[in-house]
């Protein structure tokens, strides 16, 4: 996911992965959002529920330091410290791209999480991304297998990093884009250190502060980011992309479309890197849901 425009901040730019797959972050904060020039707006109709009232509130700020100091007084009133609001491009199970709102994150959070290469091992990122229910968390329970240990090393440094930050227990929100393999996910945290104190009432309210971020960021930051799945297939690569999803073979596409084998196996080449496949089979899944966006 790559910044359309030199105001938004990038840095670490890549965060550097096992298998040398390199994930694109891009940061911002209110201040980019109000360079968008959308920041200001009539407030919405309905401010019945809490995230409405927020989302209201915020939208009537004139300007990012008046909005800082609303959001920031909600995220207290919830119960927790801090906030992280993620839109993730997420393919095969892997982390793509990704676009930090950072101005309520831990300070030097973001820079430690992408140095660390925790957006490959984060593991919130699973459940947020499948679920559309807020969920409770602390660090013990987070990072232990079902025995009670640390799964493993990677698992382990993502915690002892979390906790010197402060970021120990926490609500955590995976929301739709309306992009397929697009997500946000908001994560409200606290330093305490168990996730005891959070009741039904603090994940309520956690939800209302989420949802009223990206209502009010989501918009804004179609304007700032590049969309990763922006590019239209040609027609070959479209026609070879529907066959692969109804099971058809390398010599059949080629026969239907007229075209050789090796024409064929290029074109799969290059959807599988497009949309990080690992292979035909997860390239044959994937296409039911491109195609039928």
């Amino acid at each position: 996911m790559r910044a359309t425009q030199s105001r938004v901040h990038r840095g670490p730019s890549r965060t550097k992965l096992a298998d040398d797959h390199r994930i694109d972050v891009a940061a911002f904060g209110e201040r980019q959002l109000d360079d968008v020039g959308l920041s200001k707006g009539p407030a919405p109709d309905d401010a019945t529920s809490g995230s409405s009232r927020l989302l209201s509130a915020i939208t009537r700020c004139p300007d990012g330091v008046a909005r800082e100091r609303q959001v920031r007084a909600a995220i207290r009133d919830a119960g927790f410290q801090w906030l992280c609001y993620w839109r993730i491009h997420r393919m095969g199970g892997s982390v793509r791209h990704a676009a930090w709102f950072d101005t309520y994150s831990p300070p030097a959070w973001r820079a430690c999480f992408e140095r660390s290469g925790f957006l490959s091992g984060d593991p919130r990122i699973d459940p947020a991304s499948r679920c559309d229910w807020p969920f409770a968390w602390d660090l013990a329970s987070l990072c232990a297998d079902r025995h009670g240990r640390h799964a493993d090393p990677a698992t382990r440094r993502f915690s002892e990093s979390a906790a010197r930050a402060g970021v120990r227990s926490g609500v955590t929100i995976g929301l739709p884009t309306g992009k397929t393999f697009q997500r946000a996910i908001v994560t409200l945290s606290s330093a305490r250190a168990d996730r005891r104190w959070i009741t039904d009432k603090a994940i309520g309210e956690a939800h209302a502060v989420a949802l009223a971020m990206h209502e009010f960021v989501e918009p804004r930051l179609r304007h700032l980011i590049a969309d990763p799945e922006a590019g239209v297939l040609n027609d070959v690569q479209h026609a070879v992309l529907r066959f692969v999803s109804q099971g058809i073979s390398n010599r059949e596409i080629a026969e239907r479309l007229s075209i050789s084998t090796h024409v064929v196996a290029y074109h799969l080449e290059q959807l599988e890197r497009r949309y990080a496949a690992r292979n035909r089979v997860q390239l044959a899944y994937m296409a039911g849901r491109i195609l039928h966006e």
